[in-house]
């Protein structure tokens, strides 16, 4: 039997986060150290950061591991950066999910990612 699902750490809200309105619409991207490209699916996504999903099949992430490069993918726009992860929390149903901070790589990436916000916000 699976133990009870638990919370690594919990990660405070200061800002407003944006779910995506259908599964598969938005991904991060990165490469690991064993050469695969990984592309995991984007929960949540706020100013200050995004939640995403890791399959069982997928890399085992840690908090304060730090990606970078990290791509994010909504649609044809395409955001570069880097991600500190934050939290990791393991559920029954879904499987693990981590939150991490997001750096864009650029003053345009920043720009991009703010227009992104705006348009999930309206």
């Amino acid at each position: 039997m699976k133990d009870a699902p638990h919370i690594v750490y919990a990660c405070p809200r200061r800002v407003l986060r944006h779910r995506f309105r259908h599964a598969g619409e938005a991904f991060v991207e990165f490469d690991l150290p064993d050469e695969r490209r990984h592309r995991l699916e984007i929960i949540e996504i706020s100013t200050e950061g995004l939640c995403f999903a890791v399959d069982q099949d997928q890399p085992a992430l840690r908090r304060g591991v730090t990606l970078n490069p990290v791509v994010i993918r909504v649609g044809e726009t395409h955001i570069d950066g880097s991600l500190a992860i934050a939290h990791v929390t393991e559920e029954f149903s879904v499987g693990t999910i981590c939150g991490a901070k997001f750096r864009p790589a650029t003053v345009f990436d920043e720009r991009k990612l703010a227009i992104l916000i705006a348009s999930l916000a309206g």
